[in-house]
């Protein structure tokens, strides 16, 4: 029961990845403007969680270029 609604859950995310990346996006940004507030947190470097997400921005677009080219397609639900 719970194993089935991780799978559509799951399903979802991989359907709406592009999405779901936006969202982490949004969310990265936040994180690293509250953590940059806090002086008394400190990072190894200004926007690192920026440049984690970029990477992640960056495998999402490759792979959606990747699947164009080659006519990949998702299956149907």
């Amino acid at each position: 029961m719970i194993w089935e609604g991780c799978k559509a859950r799951a399903r979802w995310i991989w359907r709406h990845r592009t999405k779901t990346v936006g969202g982490i996006g949004i969310a990265a940004g936040a994180v690293q403007y509250q953590l940059a507030s806090h002086p008394e947190i400190h990072l190894p470097q200004q926007g690192v969680l920026l440049m984690i997400f970029g990477v992640v921005v960056a495998l999402v677009g490759t792979y959606n270029s990747l699947a164009q080219f080659f006519g990949w397609v998702d299956p149907p639900p």
